[in-house]
């Protein structure tokens, strides 16, 4: 099969899988917000942030390092290479999982009762730690599959996984709900744990049957110094990602209390951050399933072209994907904005969501396209510089949260995130213009904006003629979509940001004879 026509299915497939996961997770947030409220669900999300901490120090950078190494053997044939990749980050993720798991287990009073300021989370951390080895296992598998594109094997897996984790944990609440608080939490963290498991195994299973089918085609050569180049990639990344973790749970800590400082009770605070972090988040991050699944298939397709030399490759899928993204996430934006209270309505059933969606819309073409400069950074070897930006924006975030919050409050927490994501974004940029042949063209983005703006303009105009666009309903917002949708393409095309080579460039992927890179 064509590589252009691999890769695009390799999109697709992830993008239906990450449509699948986002609905199911928010659906899952729905439920648990309605069955537990705001401040159990803000509790939660305080387990959560150390939760992340753990995760990243038991994965340590290793799902990257297994993407780039097995990519960079197999584009060299070496199948004795991606192998020993596969056994070298394996044995490098238990080493730091395990050692993660016992930390947090010994430590969860001291991290639950005195730095959260709530026993009511050692019992859910306590649980956690058990499933560290397992979720950095198959963090390796992932890379794996990610490197071999075969993600149609990653992708079920996933949606099994997510299938699991929900079961598992309504089963539990089911029992525990009236209990406690305490109980409910730990219930989230058992299903978590479940999935985790469940995931490991399937991947594993997978992964010897896998490499089995390579063996045809593949040569034995000399390994390459697989467990340096591992480290070097890893330990980067691992870096990069402890300290952004360390401070980004301490920035999750900060909320609270700032909150509380600003005159708010401690059950108020709760259900202000849940109700960001928990609920608006995630739904805001939904639409982006199609930019997260060309993200990942990014890393791979970077690393193989970088090893190639393939300069003319890379920038020609820089140029792509920037355009896709641009496009994709500009309408996302506006359509938050637009229909905020749509949106909260019909899925929390209430407008508990709707300042939130207004005024962090304009912020997600910044969210949407950090995930895709991040990625080609990483695949790019970059991931050094990518670490520093992290970093920076994570001192950065804690520090305006230290100041900003006790005097403005919620307000000066939606401004941090706005200000802090887009240093970040705006530093990657710049490096990925720096060692690419990328160029911003800021009259083609003036023109998407604009295309926007005019699109929402003429709806806007068409309910007041016609009543069915007035109604808060699943049907009156999907005419509303579309018709946005169908405006915004006609413009895009009127305005030369979409041409007749793009749609015969879509349409050649199917055609083509030649590879990814040369496809231009």
């Amino acid at each position: 099969m064509h590589k252009v026509k691999a890769l695009l299915i390799n999109v697709i497939i992830l993008t239906v899988t990450s449509l699948i996961m986002r609905t199911l997770g928010v659906a899952f947030n729905v439920y648990l917000s309605n069955k537990l409220g705001a401040s159990a669900m803000g509790l939660f999300q305080l387990i959560s942030s150390v939760s992340f901490l753990a995760i990243t120090f038991a994965i340590s950078g290793i799902r990257l390092a297994a993407t780039r190494l097995v990519s960079e053997e197999l584009a060299l044939s070496n199948l004795m290479g991606t192998k020993k990749s596969v056994y070298s980050c394996c044995l490098y993720s238990l080493f730091f999982s395990c050692v993660c798991g016992i930390i947090l287990f010994c430590g969860a009073k001291y991290i639950g009762s005195v730095m959260l300021g709530d026993e009511r989370s050692v019992l859910s951390l306590k649980i956690f730690a058990f499933s560290l080895p397992f979720t950095a296992l198959a963090s390796v598998m992932c890379g794996y599959f990610t490197a071999v594109r075969a993600v149609f094997k990653m992708a079920s897996v996933q949606i099994a996984e997510q299938f699991i984790r929900i079961v598992t944990t309504i089963i539990c609440i089911v029992f525990f709900a009236k209990k406690s608080i305490e109980l409910c939490c730990a219930s989230i963290i058992i299903g978590t744990c479940s999935g985790e498991i469940f995931s490991f195994c399937l991947l594993y299973l997978l992964y010897k049957s896998d490499i089995r089918k390579h063996q045809q085609g593949y040569s034995g050569s000399k390994n390459r110094s697989i467990v340096k180049r591992m480290f070097y990639i890893a330990l980067p990344i691992a870096f990069g990602s402890y300290i952004r973790s360390a401070i980004r749970t301490l920035q999750e800590m900060l909320i609270p209390f700032g909150l509380k400082k600003n005159g708010a009770s401690a059950e108020s605070a709760l259900s202000a951050y849940g109700t960001i972090a928990a609920m608006a988040m995630p739904v805001l991050m939904f639409p982006g399933a199609f930019l997260d699944a060309i993200s990942d298939m990014l890393v791979p397709e970077m690393s193989e072209m970088n090893a190639l030399s393939r300069r003319n490759g890379i920038n020609h899928v820089i140029d792509r994907v920037f355009a896709i993204g641009l496009i994709t996430s500009v309408l996302v934006s506006g359509i938050f904005w637009k229909y905020a209270n749509t949106i909260s309505v019909l899925i929390y059933k209430n407008n508990c969501c709707v300042y939130y969606f207004k005024m962090l819309s304009p912020l997600i073409p910044v969210l949407y396209m950090d995930m895709v400069t991040d990625s080609i950074l990483k695949g790019l070897g970059a991931q050094i510089s990518s670490m520093i930006y992290n970093i920076t924006e994570s001192v950065l975030s804690v520090s305006m949260l230290y100041f900003l919050l006790p005097k403005y409050g919620i307000n000066g927490y939606l401004f941090t995130i706005i200000a802090v994501r887009s240093v970040n974004f705006l530093f990657s940029v710049n490096k990925l213009i720096k060692i690419t042949e990328f160029k911003t063209d800021i009259a083609y983005i003036f023109k998407i904006v604009l295309s926007l703006i005019a699109s929402l303009f003429i709806v806007n105009i068409l309910s007041y003629i016609l009543p069915l666009f007035k109604n808060i309903s699943v049907l009156s917002f999907i005419i509303n979509v579309v018709s946005v949708l169908l405006i915004y393409i006609s413009l895009l095309f009127l305005s030369s940001c979409i041409t007749r080579k793009d749609i015969i460039w879509i349409r050649s992927i199917f055609a083509a004879k030649k590879g990814f890179a040369q496809n231009n």
